[in-house]
């Protein structure tokens, strides 16, 4: 506490700002136009700023080096935004363009480390809250970002707080923060009976909505690769679901994990080529799709869809239906989907169009699929919308 105090003593010499990067948000941790979404990575070093801006990265959340403006100049050449710890104050009063919030501490749900050894209780609400209030006077009209553990989307996480567990916690930590996060890797770090169970990535946004009252934004921090077995850890396909069952259930935010292998290190996503090439394809799709993803949702949805395990996405924007799937389950499901007036779908993603028979499509999503379908729209006398 201490240490945050005197962060908020510095930063009362606050100076002008500069030049703003790509992404900007708004005190309440939204972003400040619709153009914009937040596609990060976790706790890297400035002198890899221009290879994460090159996989479409628009911000860092958290950073190796202390708090300078050199150290943010480098983010500022590449056009990337930082949420960082509370240190350098004079920095970060200087450099707001560059610096878009502040992060609280991380994982407070988890049993935190004893000082003789060994694993005690969470961090108490009442500590989580006090620390966010103080940081939310030295963040200075930015956003404050609090990151929960896997207990945010499992029920069963033995790393879990005994005091810090189930809804009535969520509840009260919420309140610490602008934004909430939260991190499950279910291929690479989860054991047992889940582990490779997916659907845990859009069940701890769903939760995290719920729980946060639907106020608050919600980014979800995704696995790229072995964590701590160098064996074990998700595909490309499986990165690619995790990706799309967040957004669709409602995640407005995407933060790449990108440490991990044996020896640990920071960057080991970017030594591996192919999951460069799919998370920069992921990246630079959701950049593509800002204004539809923030876009509010349709109070008539423009298509009736159906079938078990099955996540809808779907928004109106420029005379298209955008209708994002995603299929929850290990195993394959139907679905079908019934939208009158329409007569095809359009693959997002590229490939061929499929025909609505009387306004309806009937297909099977393979374990844990994603379709992005968009449908042009008509006006009554088939003009355009």
């Amino acid at each position: 506490m201490r240490a945050i105090l005197a962060f908020l003593a510095a930063m009362l010499g606050a100076g002008p700002a500069l030049a703003q990067p790509e992404l900007r948000l708004r005190p309440d941790g939204h972003v400040a136009a619709p153009t914009m979404f937040p596609i990060g990575v976790w706790l890297q070093s400035p002198g890899t700023a221009p290879r994460w801006r090159q996989t479409g990265v628009n911000l860092l959340l958290a950073q190796f080096q202390p708090t300078t403006t050199a150290v943010l100049d480098q983010f500022r050449a590449q056009r990337l935004a930082i949420v960082d710890k509370p240190r350098g104050a004079s920095a970060v009063a200087a450099n707001r363009d560059v610096v878009q919030g502040l992060m609280h501490m991380d994982e407070p749900d988890n049993r935190q480390p004893l000082p003789g050894g060994g694993w005690g209780d969470c961090i108490p609400v009442a500590e989580t809250l006090a620390q966010g209030r103080a940081l939310r006077e030295a963040a200075a009209g930015r956003p404050v970002l609090l990151n929960f553990g896997q207990g945010a989307a499992r029920d069963d996480w033995e790393g879990q707080g005994p005091s810090c567990r189930g809804e009535a916690y969520y509840r009260a930590a919420a309140e610490a923060a602008d934004i909430i996060s939260f991190d499950v890797y279910p291929v690479a770090n989860v054991r047992g009976p889940l582990a490779g169970r997916l659907e845990l990535v859009p069940q701890g946004v769903a939760r995290m909505l719920a729980w946060s009252g639907g106020r608050k934004p919600v980014w979800a921090i995704l696995e790229t690769g072995p964590i701590h077995n160098a064996r074990i850890g998700p595909s490309p396909a499986e990165v690619r679901a995790q990706f799309w069952m967040a957004i669709i259930a409602g995640a407005r935010g995407i933060i790449w994990f990108a440490h991990g292998g044996e020896p640990f290190r920071s960057t080991m996503l970017l030594e591996n080529p192919l999951m460069v090439a799919t998370v920069s394809a992921l990246n630079r799709r959701a950049l593509a799709l800002a204004p539809v993803l923030n876009a509010p949702p349709p109070t008539a949805p423009p298509a009736r869809v159906t079938g078990e395990d099955i996540a809808v996405f779907q928004r109106r924007h420029e005379g298209m239906a955008y209708i994002l799937l995603a299929n929850h389950a290990r195993e394959r499901r139907s679905l079908e989907l019934e939208l009158p007036g329409g007569t095809t779908l359009q693959p997002i993603e590229g490939g061929a169009e499929v025909a609505l028979q009387a306004g309806r499509h009937r297909e099977e999503l393979e374990p844990y699929g994603i379709r992005l379908w968009r449908v042009p729209l008509s006006a009554p006398g088939g003009r355009r919308r």
